[in-house]
């Protein structure tokens, strides 16, 4: 789904989409939780650079370090090749 964005604002809906189910508490009563990983947070960032959407960059790698998964080499080529 992050990877077929052909616009920015499909890049924010799918943000949306992934935002809110990383948010949602729990998925049905099966007690299990959504949580977005390292290699997601990392596609997602891509996909936000690849439309110059540097401040939706910022509030991904904040959210990304709130929920205390630790950048990588790629996240930080992601983040420094979008600002170049």
């Amino acid at each position: 789904m992050i990877k077929t964005c052909e616009s920015p604002e499909d890049a924010q809906f799918v943000l949306g989409v992934l935002r809110d189910m990383n948010n949602s508490k729990t998925h049905h009563d099966s007690g299990l939780l959504f949580k977005i990983s390292l290699r997601c947070y990392n596609t997602m960032l891509m996909m936000l650079a690849r439309f110059l959407m540097i401040d939706d960059m910022k509030c991904v790698y904040v959210e990304m370090l709130n929920d205390k998964i630790s950048p990588n080499i790629y996240t930080f080529n992601t983040m420094i090749n979008a600002y170049c």
